[in-house]
């Protein structure tokens, strides 16, 4: 109880995809989660729950590195009759055209074209990429499949799902149960007990290092935000066309930095604006007879106008009042040589307003 019981996020998102935190976990064969990971998703704190673009392409050169677990529920059905739900299918790893590496017990490549790029077994390549939204970082995602349903391409090590929501016997198989599972960047997160728990996209590096400790294991699981299933549409082929999809959360501005000295804007984020000198702003801009010119400028900026004795205002664009004056001729100069790159708005009394570009 107290966890979405108006089921907000099952109204808003569309199935196969939700939050780790609500998925079902009753010991259900068809279920994305592991028995001994079940406690996990307790410990998978909404708070943290971001909005994510997960994007599906056949742009190879932007495919994600990542741990092939296995999600047959029975570990005798397994791709090798010992592996349980959710652990790494320790099979040669393949590179991103299916074909296998050569050797498995051999060492692991730093060359993505490698099929032992990270790790000579347990990975593959999902077809996309997963982005925070919020802060623009690339995510680490894990996929499954179950070794049992090899009609439904279940034992090849590749993301690629059948069509098929059942089988000739009307046993469900979701197109070989290639779920998909993405972790946040839980790199830095202040007073949280996943502090660490799992980096942002380092091509699965940090899963594969660590999925053999049991303590580790259940910390990186209470890093998964994000499960879905994916399946191939009826009648279409595998990634005949580019796809991105789309979850949003509204969250409130968080700390997203901890243990650094000097934080700037204690944590929270903090955005930059570049001004190009070409902009559009017009050169000698004309406002009901005043002109002022050059603009941009560095030095200098003149001020002609048809009225003496007219009271103007400069503002910065966070509405900041920099300075305060009245042109005392038709032809005036306002020395800016001080004044921080950027973009300015000269205010004239009457509601007047031009742009000019310090640069």
């Amino acid at each position: 109880m107290g966890i979405d019981d108006t089921q907000e996020y099952k109204a808003a998102i569309q199935d196969p995809w939700g939050p780790y935190r609500l998925v079902s976990s009753r010991n259900c064969n068809h279920e994305p989660v592991a028995s001994n990971l079940v406690s996990s998703i307790g410990m998978s704190d909404l708070k943290y729950l971001m909005s994510v673009d997960i994007v599906f392409t056949d742009d190879t050169s932007k495919w994600t590195r990542c741990p092939v677990l296995e999600t047959q529920e029975n570990p005798a059905l397994s791709w090798d009759g010992n592996t349980s739900k959710l652990g790494v299918k320790l099979k040669p790893s393949v590179d991103k055209m299916g074909n296998p590496a050569a050797n498995p017990t051999g060492p692991s490549s730093t060359n993505s074209m490698d099929a032992n790029y990270i790790s000579s077994t347990g990975m593959g390549w999902f077809p996309g990429y997963a982005l925070d939204v919020n802060t623009g970082t690339r995510l680490n995602i894990a996929f499954g499949e179950d070794s049992n349903l090899g009609n439904d391409n279940g034992n090849d090590m590749m993301f690629n799902p059948s069509s098929n929501f059942y089988d000739s016997n009307n046993e469900a198989v979701f197109g070989g149960k290639h779920y998909v599972y993405v972790f946040r960047d839980a790199g830095c997160l202040p007073n949280s007990i996943d502090n660490g728990s799992m980096p942002a996209y380092d091509a699965g590096q940090f899963y594969m290092d660590n999925f053999t400790s049991t303590g580790q294991l259940y910390r990186m699981w209470r890093s998964c935000s994000w499960v879905g299933t994916p399946m191939l549409e009826s009648g279409e082929q595998w990634l005949s066309s580019k796809a991105k999809l789309r979850l949003r959360v509204k969250t409130p501005m968080q700390h997203y930095s901890c243990n650094i000295p000097n934080l700037i804007n204690n944590g929270f984020p903090t955005y930059g604006l570049t001004i190009d000198a070409n902009t559009g702003v017009p050169a000698n801009k004309d406002v009901g007879g005043i002109k002022i010119y050059p603009n941009p400028t560095s030095n200098v900026l003149f001020i002609e106008s048809l009225t003496n004795s007219l009271k103007y205002n400069i503002f910065d664009l966070s509405g900041r009042l920099i300075y305060s004056g009245v042109l005392t001729a038709s032809l005036d100069q306002l020395d800016i040589s001080h004044y921080k790159k950027g973009l300015y708005i000269l205010n004239f009394e009457g509601n007047k307003a031009i742009k000019f570009i310090k640069k």
